[in-house]
């Protein structure tokens, strides 16, 4: 219950980074070693969520579920960044994308914390004799 509540909270930093009210003073090099490592990151996350439904321990399945959606927050930071770094007018022409890929990644990571919740409450009545 506490992931559903931690990622419905997650609209926060989302409409943040939407509004662009924190501005990101960074350089090219800097944004693209972000970038390696968002990469990285979303790779190892995606490969250990699909190993999460062979496994039956719960907290592990909790745990890379988290993991994922921490990658995808990464990757939502990733791309505001280089839209600010890159773009001349501070990535103002860019909001629609980024405001529709927000939505997208917090959609999806309230939909993994559902899936999750559901299979703890399956697995909990099927334990009660």
């Amino acid at each position: 219950m506490c992931l559903l509540v931690l990622n419905l909270s997650l609209i926060g930093p989302y409409a943040i980074m939407v509004r662009q009210e924190k501005p990101v003073s960074m350089t090219l090099t800097a944004a693209i070693a972000m970038a390696t490592f968002s990469t990285y990151k979303i790779i190892i996350a995606s490969v250990n969520l699909k190993r999460r439904k062979r496994t039956s321990n719960l907290q592990l399945r909790l745990l890379r579920v988290i993991s994922f959606i921490d990658a995808l927050v990464s990757v939502m930071t990733l791309q505001n960044t280089l839209i600010m770094v890159n773009s001349p007018d501070g990535g103002l022409a860019m909001r629609p994308l980024t405001a529709i890929t927000s939505g997208a990644f917090w959609l999806a990571g309230v939909a993994l914390s559902v899936a999750v919740l559901h299979a703890a409450i399956r697995n909990r009545s099927q334990d009660r004799p």
